[in-house]
């Protein structure tokens, strides 16, 4: 290499690093095969998260973890089982969250050695006289795996999954319509479940059966105390958090509101759906939760997910009011915002009187009526109304 050469390469090595080889090699970390977050990216953080809720952007719902609902498939099996010649339902029920969303069921079978069609369902169960109601109201019908194999098969809900209500009775309907004697569903006598389920959830040890081939609604369950093996796997759903920063002033029109929030901080894990308002006549929040007014004409109905405002009509004038807001979402109903306050518009200082109106039969039908100029003068019967 020439002297030359030589000296621009030393020139090339001895100059800056530019800006993109230093936010770089700030970047990565001392050691290697791990990089190091950018110093910029932490310091934005905090700003950025302010400068979203000043503007009203409510957090996302929160990602939902899988957990097994209820389940008995880690109880002991008994000799035999249900075979696909036999259509079975299975009740169970849920626990006392506000809402919960079923996504999967896995079903147990001790052997398969055929090939059955069949659905498997969710429906309402409920009781009647002693007597167990059919058919219950249907809610969905479950995606079977593409191969049953001896263990556990998991069949899911299409889409998101469905919600149950709390502290309710549902059950399982499987309908066979291609029978296979060889696959058999499997069954306990134990009255536990598993340890890994949700605390107030349970299975009901009674499965009702008829013959596959049957359409009837009725079924015969035994006074055993038998259950079929299975799994209900979903989410837990918690409602949203109180809207924040809930303002209050008279209305220009007299009898009215205004009221604005900001959306609360967690969503909880439901669909956003929207918002309801309420009120109280006073200065003060009631001693008694029941005084607040929920429904009635005069309070907004049709608030969306992304409404931040609201007007409250039909009130008295020149009265005080407090007033509450709180999210709705596909979990339920979430916690009522901390009170605002103010009073309404007085009512106009004055009234306009009356105008009256002259009936004229003269000019049918092109003139029916005008307004009268002196609402003192007299006019003849025949002539006015």
């Amino acid at each position: 290499m020439g002297r030359a050469d030589r000296a621009r390469r030393e020139r090339h090595s001895r100059r800056p690093t530019s800006r993109l080889r230093r936010v770089a090699a700030g970047g990565a970390s001392s050691v290697p095969g791990l990089l190091r977050r950018p110093a910029r990216a932490v310091s934005l953080a905090a700003p950025l998260a302010l400068l979203l809720a000043t503007l009203g952007f409510a957090a996302p719902a929160q990602a939902q973890t899988t957990v097994k609902l209820v389940g008995n498939t880690s109880q002991s099996a008994i000799p035999g089982g249900w075979s696909f010649e036999r259509d079975l339902w299975q009740p169970f029920t849920t626990g006392s969250s506000p809402t919960y969303k079923l996504t999967a069921v896995d079903i147990e079978l001790s052997q398969v050695t055929g090939n059955p069609a069949y659905t498997l369902s969710i429906e309402t169960h409920t009781t009647a006289k002693g007597h167990f109601s059919f058919p219950g109201t249907h809610l969905v019908t479950l995606d079977n795996p593409g191969t049953l194999v001896a263990g556990l098969n998991r069949h899911t809900v299409p889409g998101k999954g469905i919600d149950l209500a709390p502290n309710t009775t549902y059950r399982l309907l499987l309908d066979v319509t291609t029978p296979a004697a060889g696959d058999v569903l499997q069954r306990t006598d134990s009255g536990a479940t598993d340890a890994d389920g949700q605390a107030g959830w349970g299975i009901v040890r009674t499965v009702g059966s008829r013959d596959w081939s049957s359409s009837s609604d009725v079924w015969s369950w035994g006074t055993y105390q038998r259950s079929l093996k299975f799994a209900l796997h979903g989410h837990v759903q918690t409602l949203a958090g109180k809207p924040t920063g809930v303002a209050v002033s008279a209305s220009s029109e007299s009898g009215a509101l205004d009221v604005s929030w900001s959306k609360p901080g967690d969503l909880g894990t439901g669909t956003p759906t929207g918002y309801d308002v309420r009120y109280y006549a006073g200065s003060a929040d009631p001693a008694d939760e029941a005084d607040w007014v929920e429904a009635r004409a005069g309070l907004p109905d049709d608030i969306g997910p992304d409404g931040v405002s609201a007007a409250i009509r039909g009130l008295l004038a020149s009265t005080a009011y407090r007033v509450q807001v709180r999210a709705v979402t596909g979990a339920g109903k979430g916690e009522w915002s901390d009170s605002a306050g103010a009073s309404t518009a007085s009512p106009p200082s004055a009234n306009n009187a009356p105008r009256l109106l002259d009936y004229i039969y003269k000019n049918l039908p092109k003139d029916i009526c005008k307004l009268r100029a002196d609402p003192n003068k007299v006019i003849p019967d025949s002539h006015s109304s």
